[in-house]
């Protein structure tokens, strides 16, 4: 689903952040394209709920992810250059809550692939970015369609999860049981070794 959308933001220490974005339909997953001052890529914005167990009931106290870097099936724009302040690539994930979208702390992506402190000029410029974008995500009209997407793309995982659990837990019943009969077999054939001659 092409949202169609641009936006321009401005951010708290100066400058405009530019922004399109694309949905999409299957997962909720939502690719950004950002643009400022020094900045420069994309990041995949996901509800937080994908990753929560829909049957729990309880919301999670962040409520969404933010990812540096992002391929997959359902995330749109494969292949997209992540996000650079001032040339340094961000990496890692973020979770965010919305009703305080700057309280992150943006990291580089490191030659090994780890997450690794900004310089204080970069984290700064990287936290205006992404608290800007998760303040955007958390207000568009479609928020709820995208978590909607989120919990059913959630189901089947948490679907094979419970699958595997209640096998495992039944051949543990199967074991118990088997193990509890034996020990009743040992009883009464000691009860009857221990019975005073009649």
């Amino acid at each position: 689903m092409h949202d169609g959308n641009y936006a321009e933001v401005d951010l708290e220490h100066g400058g405009t952040l530019r922004m399109r974005w694309l949905a999409d339909p299957e997962t909720g997953a939502a690719r950004y394209w950002l643009a400022a001052s020094n900045a420069k890529g994309s990041v995949v914005l996901v509800p937080a709920l994908y990753q929560q167990d829909p049957t729990r009931h309880s919301r999670p106290t962040h409520d969404l992810h933010i990812f540096a870097r992002l391929d997959g099936p359902g995330v749109p724009g494969r292949g997209e250059r992540a996000l650079r302040v001032y040339g340094i690539e961000l990496g890692g994930r973020y979770s965010v809550d919305t009703r305080r979208p700057h309280a992150l702390t943006p990291r580089r992506r490191s030659g090994d692939g780890q997450a690794t402190p900004l310089p204080p000029g970069s984290e700064r410029l990287a936290r205006a970015i992404l608290g800007a974008t998760a303040a955007h995500w958390a207000r568009r009209e479609d928020r709820p369609v995208l978590e909607r997407l989120a919990v059913r793309n959630a189901a089947p995982y948490f679907l094979d999860h419970y699958a595997r659990l209640l096998r495992s837990q039944r051949e543990e019943q199967a074991r118990a049981t088997r193990a509890v009969a034996g020990t009743e077999a040992r009883i009464a054939e000691l009860r009857l070794i221990a019975a005073p001659p009649a």
